[in-house]
Parts: structure tokens; C-alpha cells; sequence
């Protein structure tokens, strides 16, 4: 199989590697996920991949805790660099 890109490895960025509650990062599963991710032969573009987290992100930012959720958001958008890393 071919290198290709697929923002399906974005969805976890947020979602699951920072908590909502104290914005800790969970940089050990991070690394982990997106290891085995390419591993497969997929490729990561950083910026896009990012684009389409924060998506996910705000899209679940409604349910349940609003604010727990609103404020992750703000704190990926003011670390944007050193989220985007974990996708290397």
C-alpha cells in the first residue's frame, strides 16, 4: 500500500490526548497513536490534521461540560505549535 493522507487520525488530537478537565496533554499515548498510525503507511500534514481536530473539538464542545470543553478548545488554540508536534 502506497503512502496517503487521511484526516480520520486527526479525530483523537484533542478529543483524546487532552483532558477537558486540567488540559493535561497525554503526550506517551499521543506519540503511541500516531506511531502506529504511520506505520501503516499514512502520512500526517500537521496543519491540516489540526484543522480538522479543532473541528472535532467544536463540534463537541455542546455536549455535556460546555465550558470544560470551550476552555480545552482555547488552550489548543493558544499551544497550536506544541499540539501540532504531537503528530510527529
Amino acid at each position: 500500500m502506497g503512502s496517503h493522507y487521511s484526516v480520520s487520525g486527526s479525530n483523537p488530537l484533542i478529543l483524546g490526548f487532552i483532558s477537558a478537565e486540567d488540559h493535561t496533554v497525554d503526550e506517551e499515548s499521543a506519540a503511541a497513536f500516531y506511531r502506529a498510525y504511520t506505520s501503516t503507511g499514512a502520512t500526517i500534514d500537521p496543519q491540516l490534521a489540526f484543522g480538522a481536530a479543532l473541528f472535532h473539538a467544536l463540534r463537541h464542545v455542546w455536549w455535556g461540560t460546555t465550558e470544560l470543553r470551550w476552555h480545552r478548545v482555547l488552550f489548543v488554540l493558544k499551544n497550536e505549535d506544541g499540539i501540532r508536534g504531537l503528530m510527529r
